[in-house]
């Protein structure tokens, strides 16, 4: 059997004949790379590259429950139908080339590095290289040719020169090494979102012919390994590209990130908030107890709305974000897994009917990579905001119309127009009033006295005054 995390294109070239017969040939855009004379590396090198070539590298041993404060793994992730692995990645990476040379399914990791086992933005600690996917190449090798330009594009402002590139299935990962591993506090994470955005949509802005084709991702998103299977037949494949390797400022100069444009000052000082919100103060600042998940629940109509919408709107380049939010929101719907399934591998035919390239069939492992969100739900799962998920899916959805107010004013409005459209809205609600309901029991009793009444109806000894004469006639 063949070493995968040795697997290189003068790898398979010298042994094309062996490697077909096991049903693996190039992934898109490889030929083309090596044509241009940029050499591929195997997935040892470009991983021990990665984050064996710094000075803070990954945790020298994981055992389980030994968790050491101050060491960082990386997290790998497995799919398959059944289910979804989780590996940690330590300092010798045998953990990394164990799975590469094992597993047939699905592998995926992001180049950054986690404290405990949970792939949980709170938890990451340093990104050693930031990754973009670039997807939509325009054929015939001119997307490819508009992406090396852009690179030294003067005319332009040039994108910054990738380290590596990651030939998988029919995209290509554009990896940007750091100099030294960033800290991923939350205000670097805030920053690197917002650099990343405007970075994506620069790189895709010189290749993509339609820009509402462009798929932001966050900066945790987990990739192909190299070495491991695509959605085609053929394995994730790493070529150098320069020996570029980037810092924070390099970003912010390039992309004109300006941090003062997005501070926002607090509205209260800590001392105002502690006397405005006592309960919040005692606990988030005094016993400091984490924020609380927002693990809301919501009307599974939202779930069967977006499943139809998806049926008539999605198209080749958002069927699978399309698919991954209906399994977000089968977790928020309480949808049960076994509803889930059948309802993505319904889909599953009708959206690769709409498949253009041959190369990007939409396939059952697009599905069960879906699904992954809704085995493995967090916090992002429960909130995402309605503008992310346009520019993931090119599908609008309308906000509640409140024109600009507050609920509570919105409100106030709505029962003012209420009252005066009908005054008296509460008759006809089904509540039989006190007088029907003490002429009915005189019906019924007709020799019954007040305190007969009042004892078996329950209303007071006033309103029985009240309506007993008009009762009685």
């Amino acid at each position: 059997m063949f070493s995968k995390s040795k697997f290189s294109y003068r790898e398979y070239i010298d042994n094309q004949a062996f490697y077909n017969s096991h049903n693996i040939f190039l992934p898109s855009f490889a030929y083309e790379l090596d044509l241009k004379g940029y050499e591929s590396v195997c997935a040892c090198d470009f991983y021990e590259d990665i984050f064996c070539n710094t000075s803070i590298s990954l945790e020298s041993k994981r055992n389980k429950d030994d968790y050491v404060v101050g060491e960082y793994g990386a997290i790998a992730l497995e799919i398959n139908e059944k289910y979804k692995k989780r590996t940690t990645i330590t300092k010798d990476l045998k953990e990394l080339v164990n799975l590469i040379d094992k597993s047939d399914n699905f592998c995926l990791m992001s180049p950054i590095s986690y404290a405990g086992k949970n792939r949980t933005n709170k938890n990451m600690r340093y990104m050693y290289a930031l990754c973009v996917e670039i997807d939509h190449l325009r054929p015939n090798g001119e997307g490819l040719e508009e992406l090396l330009y852009s690179f030294r594009d003067d005319v332009r402002r040039p994108n910054l020169m990738p380290t590596y590139m990651v030939c998988s299935g029919n995209g290509l990962h554009l990896y940007y090494k750091f100099k030294e591993p960033f800290s991923m506090f939350d205000n670097h994470q805030i920053k690197l979102t917002r650099i990343k955005k405007t970075m994506t949509f620069n790189l895709w802005n010189h290749i993509a012919d339609n820009k509402e084709k462009i798929q932001y991702e966050s900066i945790n998103q987990a990739f192909r390994i190299v070495g491991t299977r695509t959605k085609r037949d053929s394995l994730a494949m790493a070529f150098k590209i320069s020996d570029n390797c980037i810092t924070i400022n390099d970003l912010e100069k390039c992309y004109k990130y300006n941090e003062s444009e997005y501070r926002q000052p607090n509205k209260y000082t800590l001392a105002e908030a502690e006397k405005k919100f006592p309960q919040w103060y005692q606990t988030r600042i005094i016993e400091k107890q984490p924020k609380k998940s927002p693990q809301f629940k919501k009307n599974r109509a939202i779930y069967d709305s977006w499943k139809d919408r998806i049926l008539k709107l999605a198209v080749q380049g958002t069927r699978y974000y399309c698919l991954e939010q209906l399994c977000a929101l089968a977790v928020v719907c309480d949808i049960n897994r076994e509803e889930l399934v059948k309802d993505c591998y319904e889909l599953l035919p009708e959206f690769d009917k709409r498949t253009k390239n041959e190369d990007n069939h939409f396939t059952e492992a697009d599905v069960k990579s879906a699904l992954a969100t809704y085995d493995n739900p967090n916090d992002s799962t429960y909130c995402r905001k309605l503008s992310t998920i346009y520019k993931k899916t090119n599908i609008n959805l309308p906000r509640v119309r409140r024109n600009g107010l507050k609920q509570e004013q919105h409100l106030q409005i709505a029962r003012a127009i209420r009252d005066i459209k009908s005054p008296n809205w509460r008759q006809g609600n089904g509540r039989k009033s006190k007088e029907h309901l003490i002429k009915e029991w005189q019906e019924q009793n007709p020799q019954g006295t007040k305190a007969q009444c009042y004892k078996d109806t329950n209303i007071s000894r006033p309103t029985i005054d009240k309506y007993w004469s008009i009762s009685n006639g």
